[in-house]
Formats: C-alpha cells, structure tokens, sequence
C-alpha cells in the first residue's frame, strides 16, 4: 500500500498507474478527505495538549473553574474524535482503492493473453481433466 503523503505528492503518477491497472480512483476525494484528516488530527493534538496543561494545573491548584474548562476541552475532544473517525474510515475506503505502482518493465493489458511467456522452464503436465 502507498503512503498517502506518496500518493497527495504525486497524483500524476498515481493516475497513469491507475490507467495502466484499469483501476478508477478518485484522487481529488483522497486529497481532501487527507486534508481534512491531517487537520483533525492537529487540532485533536491541540486539545490534547490544553487538557494536560490544564490538568496538571489543577493538581497543583485545586482550581474548580480549570475543573470547568478541562471538561469543556473534554467534550470538544470528543465531537471531534467522532468526525476524525468518519473521516478516517472515509478515507481509508477511498486509499485502499489506489494499487501499488506497476514496475516499467511489467507489460501492460487487460487480461492474462497481454502477458508475454519469457521461456518454459520442464515439461508441461498434461492433466486428464482439462
């Protein structure tokens, strides 16, 4: 499986490869669905790092009104937590779709009679039932 960042940097490529694997993938839905994931995750890391600093104050304290807004920050983590998983799972739909790049010297088609037999190597079995 491709990185995403590979896959957001380089959709050129990752188009010709599609093509080439007859696979369709929407790359601009990646691209934002990545967008919006990568931005979650900074702002879930935000709130994050408010409640730690919030909570270590109030051990130090016994402030009731940090009690307050660390609860606050709590429910905000929360919404955002279940829009990060919908976006998460929305995207990883869509990335699983995007196959593995195909190396240049791999001839190209749609089924097995594209492919080139290169040599034989022993003798060919031949079965009863075929």
């Amino acid at each position: 499986m491709l990185d995403i960042k590979f896959i957001i940097r380089n959709q050129g490529l990752i188009k010709k490869n599609c093509s080439l694997r007859n696979v369709k993938v929407n790359l601009d839905l990646i691209k934002t669905l990545a967008d919006k994931y990568f931005l979650l995750l900074k702002e879930i890391e935000a709130i994050r790092c408010k409640i730690n600093k919030i909570t270590k104050k109030i051990e130090k304290t016994k402030n009731q009104g940090l009690v307050e807004k660390a609860k606050a920050f709590k429910t905000k983590l929360k919404e955002k937590l279940q829009t990060f998983k919908k976006i998460k799972a929305e995207l990883k739909e869509e990335w699983y779709k995007v196959p593995n790049l195909v190396h240049p010297k791999t001839p190209i088609g749609l089924d097995e009679k594209d492919n080139k037999e290169i040599k034989k190597i022993g003798k060919i079995k031949k079965f009863s039932f075929s």
